[in-house]
């Protein structure tokens, strides 16, 4: 329907609201926007709709994710789910979930092993993607999750890029000492 100079699209959403939207004076590209809304509407009343989840961008699914999991968490988790997702977004370039492939991941990891990362802490950082993606699954927001095959680096002790041990007698003197040095200050 054009109205004046500018093409309007009133149609029924799939909840049975009615909506108008301005789709811009050029007929072809009003014609594009009208298939392409009324296909989602379409999709989302087959029971579909979490198929077009999949053109979700991650920080769209983060918005959602992150409230819930504050809900559940602690907040000192809550932090580190939260810097870690937004620095693997980042990093991906906030990649829509459709374009979001095993291979991306997997070669995502492996950059960060390469600059010097624990294979735990490049597994975390993966992980928080994939917990996140599971979570959208279950609360239907996406159809599938494309990370749920990318098996995790091998961890532990043999694997420790820094291994953990304890002070030797040096270290707890000088370490007492810069306690009561600190506590002396303050």
């Amino acid at each position: 329907l054009k109205n004046r100079s500018t093409w309007v699209l009133t149609w029924t959403t799939a909840e049975g609201r009615r909506r108008s939207r301005a789709l811009g004076p050029d007929r072809r590209l009003a014609e594009r926007v009208r298939v392409e809304v009324l296909r989602e509407r379409d999709a989302a009343l087959c029971g579909l709709g979490p198929v077009q989840g999949q053109n979700l961008r991650l920080s769209e699914i983060a918005a959602s994710y992150l409230p819930d999991l504050a809900a559940r968490t602690t907040p000192m988790h809550l932090k580190n789910v939260d810097l870690r997702l937004r620095r693997t977004i980042t990093n991906l370039g906030d990649p829509r979930v459709r374009d979001l492939t095993p291979l991306v991941a997997i070669t995502y990891r492996n950059q960060r092993r390469a600059t010097g990362l624990a294979p735990r802490t490049a597994n975390l950082e993966v992980d928080v993607v994939r917990s996140m993606l599971r979570w959208a699954v279950m609360a239907q927001l996406i159809a599938a999750h494309p990370l749920q095959v990318i098996p995790r680096l091998r961890q532990g002790k043999g694997f420790e890029l820094r291994p953990r041990r304890a002070l030797n007698e040096d270290e707890v003197t000088r370490l007492l000492g810069a306690a009561e040095a600190d506590d002396a200050e303050c």
